[in-house]
């Protein structure tokens, strides 16, 4: 997706999955850019929104897994509920919906595209203005495509989902100020770790790790 400003410019993939969530809004979104009182140093890059049209509504539903889908991968019970997260953003000029599953991944491009179906049916945002992505965590079971039963039972439990977030996300919409700050967390490493094998998956301290953290606040 390749959202343009109000200035014609492309908004990357990049930048919007990157946790600006909030910089988009003030772009693409065509909102009021001005100075945020952020007081941590750390939030120098801070920015907020204000003014404009921007409106923003949020829902969020539990994907309900069919016993045999989880069992299949190995799984006994569930721990925790896997949940489906959406935003919705609206100007009188564009429209954005980021959808955030707890889900390793969809290796099936149909999946997707019922999501973005329903998403759409609901909120009436076109199809190239919705972004589909996961938190990519392997402690559930994967997405593929419907070859079996549970398999279809799966994902239409993930699309009545969406249906159900997305249409909390339209009833909740409301004029909304945006704003955004950068931090740093040093929780991750580098996972390639070079042995006398080979490299192997672990823990190397010394080697590259993206410390950034980016929050987007969106208050009414």
């Amino acid at each position: 997706m390749t959202p343009e400003n109000d200035k014609g410019q492309s908004v990357s993939r990049r930048l919007f999955l990157g946790g600006s969530a909030a910089a988009v809004a003030a772009s693409s979104l065509a909102a009021t850019a001005a100075t945020a009182a952020f007081a941590s140093p750390a939030s120098a890059a801070a920015r907020q929104s204000g003014g404009g049209d921007l409106m923003a509504g949020a829902g969020k539903a539990e994907l309900e897994i069919p016993v045999a889908i989880y069992e299949a991968e190995g799984y006994a019970s569930i721990h925790d509920p896997l949940y489906v997260r959406l935003v919705l953003f609206k100007t009188s000029k564009k429209s954005l919906v980021l959808a955030v599953y707890d889900l390793t991944s969809f290796n099936s491009e149909d999946v997707i595209t019922q999501i973005r179906t329903a998403i759409a049916n609901v909120s009436g945002v076109a199809a190239e203005d919705i972004v589909v992505t996961v938190t990519h965590h392997f402690s559930g079971p994967h997405v593929g495509s419907a070859t079996s039963t549970d398999e279809t039972t799966w994902i239409d439990n993930i699309v009545s989902a969406t249906t159900s977030a997305i249409t909390d996300a339209v009833n909740g919409l409301r004029k909304a100020r945006a704003g955004y700050g950068r931090g740093r967390c040093d929780v991750n490493v580098n996972r390639n770790l070079l042995t006398d094998d080979g490299y192997y998956l672990g823990a190397n301290e010394d080697g590259p790790s993206d410390k950034t953290v980016e929050v987007a606040r969106f208050d009414d």
